[in-house]
């Protein structure tokens, strides 16, 4: 894999997902049923998106192997490689979140605890979660920014992964709820179906744009190491 550019395998994904993602919505029209349930849990897209969020920690963990034994430290006095093995383990643990819904989970505890009646507004707890999952790998990107700058040539792709995500998570919280449901034209299940499995698709979609992002790196990550290995 890493004879591809960056670009061809940004394609090759973007492809795959595509026709899979088409395939399925074909499905669903030609059946006459809501998408929705091709995109749930247990679902082929769901499958999809963990595969893709395991390719990402892959990635992240050949970038630490290749990081061991830097010289450099971060602002922070910490080695620069642990913000690869922090992202690597993040994303295995987000593959799992995706195949088994640890947040959708937590979310139900949280109501079960406290006894909290449902709302739109308290099933909007997992989205927050997710949000918190997000927030949490940005302060440690940050954190180690003095390391990720070097990887810079990949923040277009970033950028779009992360414009695509925020639009998952708005209409995750769109959709939320059933005084949500009512919002939309009081409505048909149907529409809503759709509007869930556009937010998957947003969501299957950004994973592509950080698998590019992280591959890219990665390919920073070995012109790194050829640099240190001719100067010693």
């Amino acid at each position: 894999m890493s004879g591809f550019s960056t670009k061809k395998l940004l394609s090759i994904a973007l492809f795959v997902d595509f026709v899979v993602i088409a395939a399925v919505i074909f499905r669903a029209i030609l059946l006459d049923k809501g998408p929705y349930r091709y995109f749930d849990e247990g679902s082929l897209i769901n499958w999809l998106s963990g595969i893709q969020l395991l390719i990402i920690a892959g990635i992240n963990w050949k970038i630490y192997r290749l990081r061991v034994g830097r010289k450099g430290v971060s602002e922070s006095g910490n080695n620069y490689q642990i913000l690869w093995q922090f992202l690597a383990f993040g994303f295995v643990f987000c593959a799992v979140d995706e195949l088994i819904q640890i947040h959708e989970r937590l979310d139900k505890f949280i109501h079960w605890i406290f006894q909290i009646q449902e709302t739109a507004l308290t099933d909007s707890i997992d989205d927050l979660i997710i949000v918190i999952y997000g927030i949490i790998g940005l302060l440690v990107i940050y954190y180690f920014r003095q390391e990720f700058y070097q990887y810079r040539e990949a923040f277009s792709y970033f950028k779009i992964a992360l414009i695509l995500a925020c639009c998952s998570i708005a209409l995750d919280f769109l959709t939320q709820g059933q005084e949500t449901s009512n919002l939309l034209n009081e409505t048909q299940e149907m529409q809503r179906e759709w509007l869930r499995s556009i937010e998957e698709i947003f969501k299957v979609f950004a994973e592509v744009f950080l698998i590019a992002t992280f591959y890219k790196c990665l390919r920073i990550a070995k012109r790194l190491k050829k640099v240190v290995g001719v100067k010693s």
